[in-house]
């Protein structure tokens, strides 16, 4: 929802594996940068005992491109000097990217959880649509709560018939956004405008039968 984010953000999906590989190249080398590495462990026990949060997350993001460097310096080191020991560390390198990125990648998934939709509507528009709401005046809470209808992501967008979701994640999501096409229709109810208030209650069932069979079938 940040246009500077969608143009310079990387997602730490494909960061991750080379600092863990880097990790494991450098750990001969650990008594010689001791800082380094507790602050690593510190950032990953704030982490696991308190909230995972952006802004504990990025500073071990910037902790962890120290390694991923090193991680793909030495894997290039082996292109020039063809050494068996290159070869040995190239192979941990596509271990890593295999089990800790391209296992975990999901190219249908939103970087967005449910939270970030939830608090972005009740900065935004929450207020906006309660104070129309309530002096009666729909169309402008109308075109407020398309507006933010408008930050569906693709994938629910694209949402079928019978099918299930797999990631909690998604699912949440797509629950959030049943609930708000729900608001729709009311608010279409309400105007008088009975057509796209029973349209939007169909999008509303559909996704709330989702969601439903989602969660029974292992979606959370």
């Amino acid at each position: 929802m940040v246009p500077a984010l969608q143009i310079a953000f990387l997602n730490s999906n494909w960061l991750i594996w080379c600092a863990v590989t880097g990790i494991l190249f450098t750990f001969f080398y650990r008594k010689k940068c001791p800082a380094l590495y507790l602050a690593v462990l510190l950032q990953l026990a704030i982490l696991l005992g308190f909230y995972v949060l952006g802004r504990f997350r990025t500073p071990l993001v910037a902790l962890f491109l120290p390694f991923a460097a090193y991680a793909l310096v030495e894997c290039l080191q082996f292109a020039k000097e063809k050494r068996r020991i290159g070869l040995a560390k190239i192979a941990v390198a596509v271990l890593c990217f295999y089990f800790l990125s391209w296992r975990n990648y999901r190219p249908d998934s939103s970087m967005l959880d449910p939270t970030d939709y939830a608090v972005f509507y009740e900065i935004v528009y929450n207020d906006r649509v309660v104070a129309y709401t309530e002096a009666q005046e729909w169309d402008s809470a109308l075109a407020l709560h398309t507006a933010f209808l408008q930050s569906e992501p693709k994938f629910i967008r694209q949402l079928k018939p019978g099918q299930r979701l797999k990631s909690p994640n998604l699912v949440e999501t797509a629950n959030l956004f049943a609930y708000h096409f729900q608001m729709q229709s009311d608010l279409y109810a309400y105007s008088g405008n009975t057509v796209l208030a029973e349209k939007a209650n169909r999008r509303y069932v559909e996704l709330g039968q989702l969601v439903q069979e989602s969660r029974r079938y292992g979606g959370r």
